[in-house]
């Protein structure tokens, strides 16, 4: 949005697809929303997709929280595949699996309480970026678990274990139930 010339390269890249992928979704994006000057109004851009049929356009910063960026590949998944379920989309990066964050839980869950095998890293990066809601009122129980179990002052404590089974230990005890 802060660059015309970006703007007019618009009919080059479109006809450059359509002539090469044939009728395929094609989705705007109007980045540096944020940034002055804008060179290119969202009005402009908003007239623009309805003479190109657009199919949906969107406004960017990298500033944003994830929640537009989402928003974003939610349209192109629906796009693709209408029927794909996206109820529990999310997006993470490599970024989030360096954090101290993930390294802390990978820390805490990284060892079956059960029978002390590791569990395997993609299990846990699966559990740790799931938006289920489940799944999450899960890890933040064991969080809090976690928390409340070092201020205990347990003789034994040592037998308190709290954490994520196995693949193995979670079938043996919970797949029938």
């Amino acid at each position: 949005m802060t660059n015309r010339n970006s703007f007019l390269e618009l009919d080059n890249w479109i006809t450059l697809f359509k002539q090469n992928a044939g009728s395929i979704p094609i989705i705007l994006i109007g980045t540096k929303y944020d940034l002055e000057p804008q060179e290119v109004s969202e009005e402009e851009i908003n007239n623009y997709a309805i003479d190109h049929e657009i199919n949906n356009v969107f406004f960017n910063s990298i500033y944003d929280d994830n929640s537009n960026k989402i928003e974003i590949f939610k349209s192109i998944v629906e796009s693709i595949d209408p029927n794909y379920p996206l109820e529990n989309f999310s997006l993470f990066t490599q970024k989030d699996f360096v954090s101290e964050e993930f390294k802390e839980f990978l820390r805490y869950f990284s060892v079956c309480p059960i029978c002390n095998n590791e569990n395997h890293y993609e299990s846990l990066k699966n559990i740790y970026i799931s938006s289920d809601p489940k799944l999450i009122i899960l890890r933040d129980q064991l969080y809090n678990a976690i928390e409340v179990s070092q201020h205990l002052s347990l003789k034994r404590r040592r037998n308190l274990k709290i954490g994520i089974p196995c693949c193995d230990c979670y079938k043996r005890f919970f797949n029938n139930k």
